[in-house]
């Protein structure tokens, strides 16, 4: 499928474009969460259906849709995670198409219109958008009739964080998902969701919330990555206590990330 560069201001993930995979996608704490995500996914996934992946990154999601036989359309609004992405997923340049764009202006963005079968956004790209209902509303009218959704949000009340940024010397960090009106971040800001206005977002759009279930609330948080990969015993075990209370509170208003499935009536 063909790929059209798009015109859009420098992202502060390009700065982070060429570590990311080595500080997180292949990372035990990185392939920990993943792998909890895709436990949600793969039973969504009919070869020959479509999907549209919004905050691509380097294309690890991307490329492993397109091996299950996925049609995708990828988007990403860093131009260098955008370049790891084609590369990656060049052995299925006939069934993936990764785009530059913004994730609130889809509609400027080649090859999103859609429908689709499934809508996938991973770890925290939906944070990057000022309006929530807004996007899901913009999901929404891309889906086809019973087609879902399955989105890692970043939660807003995350005691791990408070305890991490404590521990490192940074108390005055540990509360800032908790500022209203979000985080300045490198430039850009950065908004924290609790499962309330995740629900609230795709109700108001007009989707059915399926399920909304933590994803970090035993397991640490990402920026204690290092720490946690020279104890994989202790993730292995966190991870699978996480999985089996995931969809229960408080673990779905106290996690790193929400990861939510919706779907189109």
């Amino acid at each position: 499928m063909a790929n059209r560069q798009t015109s859009v201001p420098p992202k502060p993930f390009d700065n982070l474009a060429e570590s990311y995979d080595e500080t997180f996608s292949e990372s035990p704490l990185g392939m920990t969460l993943r792998a909890a995500v895709w436990r949600r996914i793969q039973p969504l996934l009919r070869p020959g259906e479509s999907v549209l992946e919004l905050g691509c990154g380097t294309g690890v999601d991307a490329l492993r849709l397109a091996e299950a036989g996925m049609i995708v359309v990828a988007v990403d609004s860093s131009e260098k995670m955008v370049k790891i992405a084609r590369r990656r997923c060049g052995p299925f340049e006939r069934t993936v198409r990764v785009e530059l764009g913004d994730l609130a202006r889809l509609d400027s963005v080649a090859g999103t219109a859609g429908p689709f079968d499934l809508i996938l956004s991973d770890f925290g790209a939906l944070n990057c958008v000022d309006d929530l209902a807004m996007v899901m509303g913009s999901i929404k009218d891309r889906l086809t009739s019973g087609g879902k959704v399955v989105a890692v949000i970043m939660g807003r009340v995350v005691p791990w964080e408070w305890m991490w940024m404590i521990a490192t010397g940074r108390p005055a960090a540990a509360f800032r998902r908790l500022h209203p009106g979000g985080v300045e971040w490198r430039g850009h800001r950065i908004h924290y969701h609790t499962s309330c206005t995740v629900r609230r977002a795709a109700t108001t759009a007009g989707l059915l919330v399926r399920r909304v279930a933590g994803l970090g609330a035993l397991l640490p948080i990402t920026e204690a990555g290092p720490w946690i990969s020279r104890h994989r015993r202790l993730l292995s075990t966190l991870d699978r206590l996480e999985r089996r209370v995931e969809s229960f509170p408080p673990l779905t208003w106290l996690a790193d990330h929400l990861l939510v499935e919706l779907e189109r009536p």
